[in-house]
Formats: structure tokens, sequence, C-alpha cells
């Protein structure tokens, strides 16, 4: 990777250090269960996989049917608000990670799969390799790598990402084949994506690689919103905007959003204002609020796990999360 690639990276995720979104999440979780004494929970996959379409809402998601044909579901309806990322929307029967970089390569990864991940797996420590072999004929597992645009030659795509335009690999940096893999180069927003899609069988089943498409589908691509003037009058907007946000898109216990605080802050009264400006600019970053939000259940816990915070701005569509904020 050039000098100039990694600077590029550094700048971008200035804001963005420590773990994972999806580690913080379930350290918390477990951390939390264990101070009150009681078990563990273990997440549960689902049983089995609906054969419905599925509407997961925001500009860069969708679902499509499980179809009975060979061919792939139809392109599914857009998302109806824009979600953070970047990594996959929580879905019954798969399990997620994300993290800020990756062994040498410094890139933002997120994976999914519909097998359990094991610790490793879950800190992204190690390649896919020992995961994709344990696949059986009905695994599927993503990893997708995500640079800056321009980085890479990747071509501009749309999202919600098709499947269908993936390419059928042989291996990747002399993996041995696993099942079958497929790879997904797309220039999306601020990002150049490398998506690997890995099959436990060499011919997977028509319904699985539905499943697959749909999994696809709910990948997270940050992008700059066309953020609209602000003013501090509208902070209290914000704050309860990003509340209401956080009961449909939290993804541990929803009895720790009871009694959340939110505290907005505009523009350059951020504390977090650079890394708004270094990711979107300036002019999006005197349009942009950060919420920062405390769980008080979590608080008596550990205060930085009972801490959230976000970039918010508003649209023509109304309010949006554009960042999470590590």
């Amino acid at each position: 990777m050039s000098d100039e690639v990694e600077q590029r990276l550094r700048s971008a995720y200035d804001g963005l250090p420590g773990p994972g979104e999806d580690e913080t999440a379930l350290v918390r979780e477990r951390f939390v269960a264990v101070a009150a004494g009681r078990p563990v929970r273990r997440r549960r996959r689902a049983s089995t996989f609906a054969l419905a379409a599925v509407a997961v809402g925001a500009a860069f998601g969708g679902g499509w049917a499980v179809a009975s044909s060979t061919q792939e579901p139809a392109e599914p309806a857009p998302r109806a608000a824009l979600n953070a990322g970047p990594g996959f929307l929580p879905a019954a029967g798969w399990e997620t990670a994300a993290t800020g970089e990756m062994l040498t390569l410094q890139a933002p990864v997120a994976v999914a799969s519909n097998i359990a991940l094991s610790p490793r797996d879950r800190a992204l420590s190690g390649k896919p390799v020992a995961t994709a072999r344990r696949l059986g004929p009905n695994g599927i597992l993503f990893y997708v790598f995500f640079y800056p645009a321009g980085a890479t030659r990747a071509p501009e795509r749309l999202l919600p990402l098709q499947l269908r335009s993936a390419d059928e690999v042989g291996s990747f940096e002399g993996m041995p084949p696993v099942g079958s893999t497929r790879r997904l180069l797309a220039r999306v927003g601020r990002y150049d994506l490398d998506v690997l899609v890995f099959f436990g069988a060499g011919r997977p089943a028509p319904a699985v690689v539905a499943e697959a498409a749909q999994q696809l589908g709910r990948l997270v691509v940050p992008a700059c919103p066309a953020a609209l003037p602000l003013a501090e009058r509208d902070l209290p907007e914000a704050e309860q905007f990003v509340l209401r946000w956080l009961r449909s898109h939290y993804q541990d216990d929803p009895a720790d959003l009871a009694g959340a605080r939110a505290t907005a802050t505009l523009g350059a009264a951020m504390p977090r204002s650079d890394a708004a400006a270094t990711a979107c600019g300036e002019a999006v970053g005197r349009r942009t609020v950060e919420v920062d939000v405390v769980l008080p259940r979590l608080e008596r816990v550990s205060a930085s796990l009972s801490q959230l915070s976000y970039f918010v701005s508003r649209t023509s569509g109304g309010w949006v999360v554009w960042q999470r904020i590590h």
C-alpha cells in the first residue's frame, strides 16, 4: 500500500479508534451479564430461513424473496433512511463483525456468515480460510474490505449491490479453493469495496444463492449526506431523532435504552468536528450534529461501554445518521 493511501486511511479514521462496533457490543453484552450475575446470553441463530421478501429500510439495503427458480431474485427496493456503517445490518440467522483495520491492509473490514463465528473470526484476527473451511453445503461467508475511493480500479456501482455482478474465482491470495468463491469490486460513495463471498458448496443451491444475495443487500456503506443548514434551535430535534433511531438499530438488549440521554452539538462546536470535516468536507462538517448518547443501565458498569456517538445531518428527506463514532 502506498504512503498516500495509508495517510488517507489514517486521516479518515482518526475519529474512529478502538475496536469495531460489533466487538464492542459483544463485550458490553457479556460484561453487563456477568456484573448482573446472570448467565451470558448466547446469540442464537434462526432455525430456518424465512422464504419471503424482506424490507430492511435505508438507501443501501433491501430484501429479496427466496425464489424456487435458478435465477436470482429481483432487485430490492431502496431503503428509506440512511444507516451508519461500514458493515452489515443485523439479521436473524447471521453473525456479523466489523473492525477498523485487518492485518497489514489498514482498511476497514466487515464480515458476515450464516454459521457461528469463533472469537478469532469476530476479532477479524485471521484470514477467512479457517472459517470458510467450516462452511457446510448451505454455508455462506462474506469478507468486505473498504478502501478510500480511487485506491483501486473498482467500477462505480449503485446500492444495493447485486450478487449477479460478482465473478467466480478459484482462490484468493493463494487460499486453496473452499466450495466456491465469488468476488465483486465496486466504488460506492467515498469507498472502493472488495467483496468476497465464500460458499460451502461448489454449486450452491438456488435458495442459498438467494440468501447470499439478500445479505449482500444489507451491506451498509457510509455516504456523505446532502446536508441542509442547521441552527442551535435544531439540536433538540436531532437528539430526539437519534433516540428514536436507536430503538430499531441498537443491536444489544433493548432494555439498555431505558432512560437514554442524548446531547447534541453542532458544527465546529462538536468534540469530533475535525473527523466530520475530514470524512465529508468542511461544508458538510458545518451542517453536521454530533449526538452523544449515554445508556444509564450500562453506565453503572462502565462509562466507556455506556457511550454511543453519531454524526447526523438533516437532508431534504429528513434526518439521517451517516456515521457511528467510536
